[in-house]
């Protein structure tokens, strides 16, 4: 038994070391070298949700990591995803939006499991949701074409971009995005409908009370925060509206599979907490 968890785990090392580079793309634009501990523990993680994910039949499924301390606003977990399993049934490829170097622009990543657990992350807990089968299929089709994965990119990033506003996109707020085309009984056609269709189905995203001294040094100091597409009277009451990997967990629980055997935290029944 040992043998073959030792095998996996070397697999998932080999997988991870050839695209480490990619990785990197969503932090900073300088070599880093990734340490052993670093890379063990993104292993682990892999290897955690991997054997997991493996003893069931789904297809697509959403999971948050935990990239930021966040405690201090209420917030859990960062930056969430969707992971589809390959074709041959033997692996998972991991579809996120990663900010460029800090900067003021983003692109979609596609990704291995150990890679997406090799980013600094703040621990390896991982959140898991399941979709419903239905839904699991409509995004498997999404992901089948590049045009659809795309529809609801915007490169503008800020990492506070308020989720109502087409103006910039956070890494969350595609995700959410993408989910409401599949997930919608209508044709939602751009990022615009989307959101129209997220608030009427009472999508909550979470509000952060920020000093004023926190958002002007933000905003003038780096270039992936801006607050200038928030509402007046939510901006000058430091009240800041922004997608978080929380909020996309609590939203697709709707129409994701209860997981009973799992720990929850303060999560719905549907979000299976692994630690």
């Amino acid at each position: 038994m040992h043998s073959r968890v030792n095998t996996l785990k070397a697999c998932l090392l080999a997988a991870s070391l050839f695209t480490t580079q990619v990785a990197l793309a969503g932090r900073n634009c300088a070599e880093v070298a990734v340490g052993a501990q670093e890379t063990q523990q993104a292993f682990e993680a892999a290897y955690r949700l991997q054997k997991l994910l493996d003893t069931g039949t789904q297809k697509v499924v959403i999971i948050a990591r935990r990239g930021q301390h966040l405690d201090k606003y209420g917030i859990t977990y960062s930056h969430a995803a969707f992971a589809v399993r390959d074709a041959d049934g033997k692996g998972w490829s991991v579809f996120h939006d990663l900010n460029l170097c800090g900067g003021g622009t983003s692109q979609l990543y596609e990704q291995g499991l150990a890679e997406f657990f090799a980013d600094d992350l703040v621990d390896n807990e991982i959140a898991l949701a399941i979709p419903e089968p239905w839904l699991q299929d409509r995004l498997l089709e999404l992901f089948q074409s590049r045009e659809e994965r795309m529809r609801m990119h915007h490169a503008s990033y800020s990492a506070v971009a308020y989720p109502f506003s087409t103006k910039y996109q956070n890494s969350n707020g595609w995700l959410v995005e993408t989910y409401a085309r599949a997930a919608s009984e209508e044709l939602l056609i751009d990022r615009a409908a989307a959101q129209k269709w997220l608030q009427k189905q009472q999508y909550a995203p979470s509000v952060l009370n920020l000093g004023i001294g926190t958002r002007l040094g933000g905003r003038l100091f780096k270039a992936n925060v801006a607050f200038d597409d928030h509402p007046d009277e939510l901006r000058w009451n430091n009240r800041i509206t922004v997608n978080t990997a929380d909020d996309v967990m609590r939203f697709v629980a709707r129409h994701s599979i209860p997981q009973p055997q799992c720990l929850h935290g303060a999560f719905p029944e549907a979000i299976c907490v692994i630690r």
